[in-house]
C-alpha cells in the first residue's frame, strides 16, 4: 500500500498551500511527529492509521496502551483521529505570516470535552500558548460579569472542546459549563457563560472574534 508521504506534493498543489521549507500536509506532520508529541502512537502505527483511512478501511490500529486508534478524516491541512475510546486528537496547519504553525489538539471526554492545545513550528519546537486563548472571565457573558460570584460558585472552571478549520484559519472553542451543573441549573449557566469563542489567525497572529 502506498504511503501518504508519496502523494503529499500532489495534494498540496491541488490545495495551493505554500508552506515554509518542504511542502508537507497535516498527515505528514502527524506521521513524523516525535514520540514526545504523540506518546501513545508510534510512527509506524500512525503510518498504518493513515494508510487504512486512505484505503477506505475502518480498521483500527493498536496504541501503546493496547487500545484502538484510527484516523477519522484527513485533508491537506487537517487530520483528525480517535486516540482512545475516550479521547480524540487532531493536527492542523495554520499560516502565521510567512511561516506555518502546527497545532496539535488532544480532547478528552469528561462529561464535557476538555481540549489541550499545543503549538509547534515545523521543526517541532514548542511555541508559547497564544494570548488569544480565553481565561475564565472571557467565558462570562455580560450577566456573568455582573454576577461573577454566582458564576464562580455555579461553575468554578470552564473546559472546552477545540476544533480547527484551517481553510478559514479559525479555531472554535465550545464551552462545557452547562455539562457540570444539574439539569435544573443549565438555563442559568447558559445565561452566565458564553457557549463558544472563535479565534482567527490573521496576519500571523491569533485574535478572538
Amino acid at each position: 500500500m502506498a504511503r501518504l508521504r508519496h502523494i503529499i506534493p500532489a495534494l498540496l498543489a491541488a490545495a495551493s498551500v505554500a508552506l515554509t521549507g518542504a511542502a508537507r500536509t497535516a498527515a505528514d506532520f502527524f506521521t513524523t511527529a516525535p514520540d514526545s508529541v504523540m506518546p501513545l502512537l508510534t510512527g509506524v502505527t500512525r503510518l498504518d492509521m493513515c494508510d487504512y483511512h486512505a484505503a477506505g478501511s475502518t480498521r483500527a490500529s493498536t496504541n501503546r496502551l493496547g487500545g484502538h486508534s484510527r484516523v477519522t478524516s484527513q485533508s491537506p491541512l487537517l487530520i483528525e483521529y480517535e486516540l482512545t475510546d475516550s479521547a480524540t486528537g487532531s493536527v492542523a496547519l495554520l499560516t502565521a505570516g510567512n511561516d506555518t504553525v502546527v497545532a496539535v489538539v488532544t480532547t478528552a471526554a469528561m462529561p464535557a470535552p476538555d481540549s489541550e492545545i499545543r503549538l509547534y513550528d515545523t521543526s517541532w519546537r514548542p511555541l508559547p500558548a497564544p494570548a488569544a486563548l480565553p481565561s475564565y472571565t472571557d467565558w462570562l457573558t455580560d450577566a456573568g460579569r455582573a454576577d461573577i460570584e454566582r458564576a464562580t460558585s455555579l461553575v468554578p472552571f470552564v473546559t472546552y472542546g477545540a476544533t480547527f478549520d484551517p481553510g478559514a484559519q479559525t479555531l472554535t472553542l465550545t464551552g462545557g459549563a452547562e455539562e457540570y451543573v444539574a439539569p435544573s441549573l443549565r438555563g442559568e449557566a447558559a445565561r452566565l457563560f458564553r457557549p463558544q469563542i472563535v479565534i482567527r489567525c490573521e496576519g500571523g497572529k491569533l485574535r478572538r472574534l
